[in-house]
């Protein structure tokens, strides 16, 4: 869309992951306050296998507009099993991306800070991989 600034006119954003076959996997509504909302979505009940899904984010009053002014982000889900080769540890942390503009506008290139809160509310130093669409390494972050 061409409009990018937060809006009052919703209340309600529905955030939705969407299976390779096009099916909504899952859908959550989160409540919008002055333009803003948070949420999360969780992916333990969702009937998973390997593929590229896309996350898509929208109110209705945006969709007045076209498709075009839904966020959709494809991402891939690898090793549905569970199995990653790498030890997890039983501490849950909270990863926040924070876009350098303020906001995540879809199809343009933005830097991209981010922060890992531990279950004790201190910062945890943590490293991983970025990948794109198709499953390959674009970059990693430490």
């Amino acid at each position: 869309g061409g409009y990018t600034l937060p809006s009052d006119l919703s209340t309600v954003m529905y955030v939705e992951l969407v299976s390779p076959d096009g099916k909504v996997a899952k859908r959550e509504l989160i409540k919008i306050e002055e333009g803003r909302g948070q949420g999360t979505l969780t992916f333990e009940d969702v009937d998973k296998s390997t593929g590229t899904y896309q996350l898509r984010a929208y109110t209705k009053w945006g969709l007045n507009f076209g498709e075009s002014y839904a966020f959709k982000k494809p991402i891939q889900i690898l090793n549905p099993d569970g199995s990653t080769g790498i030890a997890s540890k039983s501490e849950e942390f909270d990863l926040q991306f924070f876009p350098e503009s303020g906001h995540l506008v879809n199809e343009l290139s933005t830097t991209l800070a981010f922060k890992s809160i531990g279950e004790d509310g201190l910062g945890h130093n943590i490293e991983g991989t970025i990948y794109s669409e198709n499953g390959q390494p674009v970059t990693d972050f430490s």
